[in-house]
């Protein structure tokens, strides 16, 4: 009997102590989970952060990308300006002096209509004159039947080349012609039998310098140039002796 009481009391105890654990173990899921509750709020809070950090971040990165965009254009622009700085600036002058154009096959006449030589200094007489760049203005007052299909830059760059010819003719002019190859000995006579009294002072080329000294072409536009030149008083002609010479005032 005693062992029957003894095997029920600790069954009754096995029970209790099931039942202690079961209530111990349906507490603490709540108090273990409130804690990482409260950690994945603040997870939250802090992804929200993060994401507004990252957008902003993104609006950064899009204003460095448009930043950089501007800047290479910059770049290519500077880039393209010091590719085509011209060898001078041209300068204003209200001194300017208008072109009269000669007859075909004749000398100048000598009229007050027409611009007088430009007047050489010995300084100048050993180096070289320049045609003078046209300026925007001179530009739009060019006759639209004169232009054409003419631009402000294909004008001025064709003035830039025939510049150089002058250079490259002059170089040759002022030297010994015992210091110049076979070449340029030729050339020299040629400079000397183009000259007249008339040419005396004055600085010109004449069609075979640009075939010489530029890559040129003797064309129609070419001489559609020459006659806007004219027309702007940049340039003027002095016909003789089987040459058509290309002078030029200065606007310095």
């Amino acid at each position: 009997m005693e062992g029957s009481l003894a095997k029920v009391a600790e069954g009754y105890n096995q029970r209790l102590e099931v039942l202690k654990n079961a209530r111990l173990m349906s507490k603490a899921p709540v108090d273990s989970l409130a804690q990482p509750a409260r950690i994945v709020d603040e997870l939250k809070v802090d992804l929200a952060n993060i994401n507004e950090i990252v957008q902003e971040g993104h609006q950064k990165l899009k204003s460095l990308e448009d930043l950089k965009l501007e800047s290479a254009a910059f770049l290519e622009h500077l880039k393209y300006v010091l590719d085509n700085v011209p060898s001078k600036i041209s300068q204003s002058s209200n001194n300017r002096k208008l072109d009269v154009a000669p007859k075909a096959n004749s000398e100048p006449a000598k009229t007050s209509a027409e611009p007088s030589k430009p007047t050489v200094t010995q300084e100048q007489s050993v180096g070289c004159q320049y045609l003078d760049f046209l300026t925007v203005d001179e530009f739009q007052s060019i006759p639209k039947y004169m232009k054409g299909r003419l631009t402000y830059d294909k004008i001025n760059s064709v003035i830039e080349k025939l510049d150089k010819v002058y250079v490259e003719k002059y170089k040759i002019r002022r030297l010994k012609k015992s210091v110049l190859n076979d070449l340029n000995k030729k050339r020299y006579e040629a400079y000397r039998l183009q000259e007249t009294d008339d040419t005396r002072g004055v600085h010109f080329i004449v069609e075979q310098d640009i075939a010489d000294f530029s890559s040129l072409k003797l064309d129609n536009v070419l001489r559609n140039i020459f006659t806007i030149l004219r027309h702007c008083g940049l340039m003027y002609e002095l016909r003789g002796g089987g040459y058509i010479r290309y002078g030029c005032y200065s606007r310095y």
